[in-house]
């Protein structure tokens, strides 16, 4: 049986980047079988790979000087090893990891796929003008053409999917909506409701709502703020008793910020 080689092409892995690192790493657990080899290409310094903590082969060519990334051993380490994969695969958008993997990929014809990962939500065009001005100055002639010759563009949602072809009138791409998956947690939600409460005793008995994402303006935690503040005052012009823990609601709000 052969087994097919995958190599994930990504800025960096540590941990603190959050969502996309983490997505990475779940699918290759999720994906690791007698009939599959998945490895990730990284532009981090390889002295810092052991402190990441990940259980994956990795490959680090950094260090980097930009948030760009531009990387000459980025180039070398395709030229020299990208044959020996069946298919790349490019996590995120704008940046120089992408450019180089779709240059080496289209010379040599390894087939690629890529995540965006968010990055063509049309939130950025809406938010930073100015940021999505300097963005069309790339679109063109490097991230268009990336996603336009991708074997598929994996999106996690039809939402995503859907918004993503707004961002730029110039825009074409095979698409794939793929959810992400999740590995099964180390304890069971008995036992970390036990700790959580054990943690802050206050909360115990009172109905919580809870955030769980990076704590920045794009993942809408004002809106649930302002949710929260709206089943408050329902509560309280319908008179229930505020000796009642149980009558009002707690928004825990977890994440780096």
């Amino acid at each position: 049986m052969n087994t097919r080689r995958i190599l994930h092409v990504i800025p960096s892995v540590n941990p603190v980047y959050g969502g996309t690192v983490e997505a990475l790493m779940q699918l290759v657990q999720a994906s690791l079988t007698s009939e599959q080899q998945h490895e990730i290409l990284t532009l981090d310094d390889a002295s810092l790979l052991a402190s990441y903590g990940h259980d994956v082969a990795i490959h680090a060519v950094g260090p980097t000087r930009s948030f760009y990334g531009y990387c000459p051993a980025l180039n070398h380490w395709l030229r020299q090893h990208l044959s020996d994969y069946d298919c790349a695969v490019i996590h995120g958008c704008w940046q120089y990891h992408g450019l180089a993997t779709f240059r080496e990929c289209r010379r040599q014809g390894v087939p690629y796929v890529q995540y965006p990962h968010g990055m063509l939500d049309p939130w950025f065009k809406r938010q930073y003008p100015i940021k999505h001005l300097k963005k069309w100055l790339y679109w063109p002639w490097a991230e268009y053409r990336i996603l336009k010759h991708a074997a598929r563009v994996v999106f996690t949602c039809e939402q995503e999917r859907l918004q993503s072809a707004t961002s730029f009138w110039l825009y074409r791409v095979n698409p794939a909506v793929i959810p992400l998956g999740i590995r099964e947690p180390a304890f069971s939600a008995a036992q970390c409701t036990q700790a959580f409460v054990e943690h802050y005793p206050r909360l115990e008995g009172k109905r919580r709502v809870t955030f769980l994402s990076r704590i920045h303006e794009k993942k809408g935690v004002d809106l649930l703020v302002e949710a929260a503040l709206q089943v408050q005052r329902e509560t309280i012009e319908q008179g229930w008793s505020s000796s009642n823990p149980e009558d009002f609601l707690t928004l825990v709000i977890a994440g780096p910020c």
